[in-house]
């Protein structure tokens, strides 16, 4: 697993924490994220022992590393981390909240306008995850991606390929509980914990810090 941070945003300014503070939460996250799979692995393997050897996948993972690029778009963040030399003959899926893939498939980013150049992003994997408590609704936001495919769609009408759409793995809602970093700067505004929104490591850091309160 990679945790990326973009160090230039192509259309949001910068927000409050710093980018060593951003850093930081990265480093606990990782931890955090390290430590739920170990336990994971412990509770599989004592399982496994119980029910006549199940087998438990968590126990392949190698870890999360941490890395800051200059780079806005997600096409060139693409084709640097094809590019390094660590993940030659990874599998690359890279994770997107459904805000994140409208932007990614603005043209207005590109020079020339263009999706063409995304072709090695959608063919490594796409993960999208759907937002709950926005202003579009699950079935609205699932029926958009589902409009991006075909010969008429937005991928082909704008240099893309239908058959992207194809490849992406669409994740529900969560419990219908919005899951993203304007809701926690709401809730940490008017004194409300983070639970299932943060890791309880980067929760500290955050009431450390004093982010988000103003």
């Amino acid at each position: 697993m990679l945790l990326l941070l973009a160090t230039k945003n192509a259309d949001k300014p910068d927000v409050e924490a710093g980018r060593a503070v951003r850093v930081e939460m990265m480093r606990v996250l990782a931890g955090d994220v390290v430590g739920n799979w170990d336990e994971a692995e412990r509770e599989g393997k004592g399982r496994g022992k119980a029910e006549g050897g199940v087998g438990n996948a968590v126990g392949d993972r190698e870890g999360v590393d941490i890395a800051l690029t200059p780079y806005a778009l997600f096409v060139d963040k693409a084709r640097v981390i094809a590019e390094e030399s660590t993940y030659q003959g990874a599998k690359k899926v890279f994770i997107l909240g459904f805000d994140t893939l409208k932007r990614l498939l603005e043209v207005r980013y590109y020079d020339p306008p263009t999706l063409s150049g995304l072709g090695a992003l959608f063919e490594g994997g796409v993960r999208v995850h759907l937002r709950a408590g926005g202003e579009e609704e699950e079935g609205d936001q699932r029926r958009w991606i589902e409009s991006l495919g075909g010969k008429e769609g937005w991928l082909e009408m704008n240099g893309g390929k239908g058959e992207w759409v194809e490849g992406m793995e669409v994740l529900g809602a969560r419990g219908g509980e919005e899951v993203s970093s304007s809701e926690v700067r709401r809730r940490v505004k008017e004194g409300m914990r983070l639970e299932r929104l943060v890791t309880e490591g980067v929760e500290k850091v955050i009431e450390r810090e004093g982010l988000y309160r103003r």
